[in-house]
């Protein structure tokens, strides 16, 4: 087996067994390589804590190291002798280069056929596997069948402990295979996942009511015709621990998925690819299968893969992971004058300029070319970003589209000229402790998408901080949004009307909206460019919405302005009767109604407009521009009010 190896490693170098055995004799010290642990730990360890608990015999058969090797060893001493392993060719190939080298390798050869990395990543041991199943290796050949050593921490991965390694048991957490019967990986609806984790029903990917509805009527059913999952199609995924019938025990497994995608299970959870400077981001998530984590070191990458997009995610459940320390970050920035910093994007919509003519706002398309996607649904799901730094990009930093199941965290957009993180027609997401500054359109955009938690988000030195239109349940909460034109806009807009009507239920909850006065630096001639500077929170158009526990402080004209589509743009060149983008579906959407306003501070605000600009005059701490009667208040804090209605404030209930 160690002779498959060598020529698996060595490829065209051809060496006797003599040779072979006279030169490791000659060259051996007792540890082959000094300093090979401490580097291991260097490379892997923030991720894994599988040298720590094995020590030695991560590599060796013994406790003190020696001259026996477990398979991981082995392939790390031959790889130190592959120069094909030598990626930086400067004729020797180093710890970090070997340890590369071979984490696509599955050296333990365990029965699931995990790679080094992934055992790597989830602190298992990439030399050893489970049983009298060990080889263990020396310069004079081979001794099969051993057992790994006790006390080296997890052998093969099987958190449930059921006898089904992780990366191919359909529920990793709970217990459904050999050891647990007699529910044996299961799964009634041959979605991948087993019946003990699958409450998800009507496989919409989600655990909720509709679920619950099918679970309900199979409740208690008893085995027989026409009755149970042995006679009922409908209840036999309900059977969810397998016996026969629908009880007690399946409805505790219900309660316990309820409010959550199903799972988690291996195929979705197992693998995963280390990245180093000096080596490609772009090429670790290409060559990744779908749910990889990808852990990307600290330091600079510029990835020149394409013109337009640093990065590019198109394959279901990738994460990608910056080992981010404090000021030591993982910062991708712009190759040959690359517009896009990373996209999240169905593989059919990567080539951004085959369709668009610009990645600027408006995103003019190209003449011909169709607006939208041939398939208006979610393609691409359960994505995660972050630690990443995303700096200096032509057009926008981070964009998603059509993603179900998203998280942006810790991920900083800086400079990139237009947006900066930007999720759109995205559902089921969330932002948080992530930074955005320096664009000159908004810094945090989510646009056309459901379903969204902004949390614990800094904002600053852009035109728009944050931008929510033509959504629907976004929710703004613990962020901060500072020094920029408009703190925060929340707006109903005609141009995307048909790729989502209406904007609603976009809540802003325990914000601070402070000092938002940056000149409007926006594309001239565009729509955000006729906003006054000045504004803490914009509502424009918007409809059953709160605004609750928020500062809003500082901002020259208005704190929070509550305002009617039409009449914030009449007058303008995109008034509503000149605007061809504007419809009479729009316009009968276009006032805001029920924004309810509870428990804010706004102090300090409208002291300073723009005289010159044609709202100047209804600059207060509070301004309603709105001529609905169904906005109410409560509790707030506030000296100046503007509003167009000469009528007591009406009071939430």
């Amino acid at each position: 087996m160690h002779l498959a190896r060598l020529a698996f490693r060595l490829g065209p170098i051809v060496l006797t067994c003599a040779t072979f055995v006279v030169g490791l004799l000659v060259a051996l010290p007792a540890d082959a390589f000094p300093g090979l642990l401490t580097a291991w730990k260097a490379r892997y360890g923030a991720v894994s804590t599988a040298g720590q608990t094995a020590g030695c015999q991560l590599c060796h058969a013994q406790s003190n190291g020696g001259a026996s090797w477990n398979a991981y060893g082995w392939d790390l001493f031959l790889a130190r002798e592959d120069l094909g392993c030598d990626k930086d060719a400067n004729g020797s190939v180093s710890n970090d280069e070997a340890f590369a080298c071979i984490e696509l390798l599955q050296s333990d050869a365990d029965p699931a056929g995990i790679e080094n990395g992934s055992e790597i990543g989830i602190s298992s041991q990439p030399g050893w596997t489970i049983g009298a199943n060990n080889v263990i290796y020396t310069v004079f050949g081979t001794t099969p069948g051993q057992t790994a050593p006790a006390s080296i921490g997890t052998i093969d991965p099987d958190r449930d402990a059921d006898g089904v390694l992780d990366p191919v048991d359909n529920c990793l957490e709970d217990a459904n295979g050999a050891l647990a019967g007699p529910n044996v990986q299961l799964d009634a609806d041959g979605d991948g996942i087993g019946n003990v984790c699958d409450a998800d029903l009507n496989q919409d990917g989600f655990v909720g009511i509709p679920d619950f509805g099918i679970m309900l009527p199979c409740y208690l059913k008893s085995v027989g015709p026409g009755k149970g999952p042995a006679g009922d199609p409908e209840c036999r995924e309900s059977d969810m621990d397998g016996n026969g019938v629908v009880q007690v025990q399946d409805f505790l497994y219900f309660l316990f998925g309820y409010n959550a995608p199903p799972g988690p299970v291996g195929a979705k959870d197992g693998r995963s690819i280390h990245v180093w400077p000096g080596q490609s981001i772009q090429a670790a998530i290409d060559r990744a299968a779908e749910y990889t984590r990808i852990y990307v070191r600290p330091g600079t990458y510029k990835e020149g893969a394409t013109s337009t997009n640093g990065l590019s995610i198109t394959k279901n459940g990738i994460k990608l992971i910056g080992m981010s320390s404090g000021a030591d970050r993982v910062v991708v920035q712009k190759a040959q004058n690359q517009r896009n910093g990373m996209v999240i994007v169905p593989s059919i919509v990567t080539d951004c300029m085959s369709c668009h003519s610009s990645m600027a706002p408006p995103f003019d398309l190209l003449p011909g070319v169709p607006p939208g996607l041939p398939d208006p649904h979610p393609l691409l799901y359960d994505i995660e970003v972050s630690g990443i730094t995303i700096d200096g990009f032509r057009n926008n930093g981070l964009f998603t589209e059509r993603v179900d199941r998203f998280k942006i965290i810790d991920v900083a957009s800086i400079n990139n000229k237009n947006y900066g993180i930007f999720p759109t027609l995205s559902r089921n997401g969330l932002i948080k402790d992530s930074y955005a500054s320096d664009s000159d359109d908004s810094g945090i955009w989510v646009e056309t998408s459901e379903n969204v938690q902004v949390v614990n988000n800094l904002v600053e030195n852009n035109v728009n901080g944050f931008e929510v239109s033509n959504s629907d349940g976004v929710v703004l909460s613990n962020n901060v949004s500072r020094y920029n034109t408009v703190g925060a806009a929340i707006l109903l807009l005609p141009d995307i009307f048909d790729d989502r009507p209406g904007a609603k239920r976009i809540h802003l909850r325990d914000n601070q909206f402070l000092d938002n006065n940056k000149p409007n630096t926006a594309s001239p001639g565009s729509i955000l460019a006729t906003v006054p500077s000045g504004i803490g929170v914009l509502y424009l158009g918007v409809d059953d919405s709160e605004v609750a526990r928020n500062r809003i402080e500082g901002n020259n004209a208005s704190g929070l302005a509550i305002v009617d589509y039409c009449l914030a743009v009449g007058g303008s060149d995109f008034s509503c009767d000149l605007d061809p983008t504007v419809t009479p579906e729009f316009i009968a959407d276009s006032f805001a109604s029920r924004i309810r306003t509870v428990d804010n501070v706004m102090i300090g605000n409208g002291l300073s407009p723009d005289p010159s600009h044609p709202f100047a005059f209804v600059a207060a701490d509070l301004s309603v521009v709105s001529f609905s009667p169904d906005h109410c208040y409560r509790g707030n804090v506030f000296t100046t009010l503007f509003q167009v209605l000469v009528a007591p404030l009406p009071v939430c209930p």
